[in-house]
């Protein structure tokens, strides 16, 4: 019987899984199980030596259990790594095109491959040395730091759909008066430079409250694909999120350009790394590196 080491955030989504029925349903599908919640202390002492090590959360969680893995260098065994996708937006989840059906994504277990997930190392940051989908300054940090000062901390109860709405009209709100910043970047030698709303280095097709910045990035090819946003965007950029706000098609084109090394500097020192709101020294600047076959998750046969 497999046995599979369970890393579980319970406070995920709706906290519609629990430990006992996270446990309840592996049992039934043939495993045996350790269990560990992410909001204690001793769950980076998971067990080494599981035949699977299983995330159940969202992309918080995928981050945080991968840095710890990354730590204990457990490289020698590819594809131990899987997830349940229970998080709110879930852009790690999707660009590996995971099932979101709990039920039957465990069913499924058995037939899925891993696939190698590239990483961007980071230089010059401190407390920051990669990331999972996105680096990035502008208007995506001054969202995340926004939503970090909320003062009520009680669980948040609303549905899922309706969160990343209000995230999407809160991110509208911060466009229509975002002072645009200047910025150098190289990307594999060629430079660019202008002021900007946004710059985003994406690993991931998407960003934040699901917003697919870069529908064809596929975090095991290899390459980033870097978003560039201008001030003489800014309406079309607003078009964009005014569609996504009301859940009508809105192509996205924006420049877009693909590259392994990129080193990038710019006027402030606000940007994000994931999901986390960072400050940097002002004039620092950043260097990423594409590192590949470092990780590996399961995904479904196929893909």
């Amino acid at each position: 019987m497999p046995r599979v080491q369970i890393l579980h955030n319970p406070g995920a989504g709706n906290e519609k899984y629990t430990r006992e029925k996270l446990i309840a349903l592996l049992e039934k599908n043939g495993y045996q199980c350790s269990y560990l919640s992410t909001k204690q202390d001793k769950w980076k002492n998971f067990d080494t030596n599981a035949d699977l090590l299983l995330i159940a959360g969202g992309d918080g969680t995928v981050r945080k259990v991968a840095g710890q893995v990354l730590k204990k260098q457990l490289l020698d065994k590819p594809g131990a790594l899987a997830v349940l996708p229970l998080g709110t937006a879930n852009n790690i989840g999707r660009s590996l095109k995971l099932n979101t059906n709990i039920e039957e994504s465990v069913r499924s277990f058995h037939q899925y491959q891993s696939k190698a997930f590239d990483i961007g190392r980071i230089y010059n940051v401190n407390g920051a040395t990669y990331f999972l989908e996105s680096f990035g300054f502008g208007v995506f940090p001054a969202l995340i730091e926004e939503s970090q000062k909320k003062p009520d901390k009680k669980k948040d109860e609303r549905p899922l759909q309706e969160k990343i709405k209000l995230a999407r009209q809160r991110l509208y709100d911060i466009v229509v008066s975002f002072e645009p910043v200047f910025c150098k970047i190289e990307i594999d030698g060629k430079e660019y430079t202008g002021r900007y709303l946004l710059i985003e280095i994406m690993n991931t097709p998407a960003i934040g409250p699901k917003l697919d910045l870069s529908p064809d990035s596929d975090p095991g090819d290899g390459s980033f694909e870097v978003v560039m946003i201008p001030e003489d965007d800014r309406q079309k950029f607003l078009k964009y999120l005014e569609g996504k706000i009301n859940d009508t098609d809105e192509a996205y084109d924006f420049q877009t350009i693909s590259g392994k090394k990129i080193k990038i500097s710019w006027v402030g020192n606000q940007a994000h790394v994931d999901d986390q709101f960072i400050e940097l020294e002002n004039g620092v600047e950043v260097n990423i590196r594409l590192r590949n076959e470092l990780l590996a998750f399961l995904t479904p046969e196929g893909e």
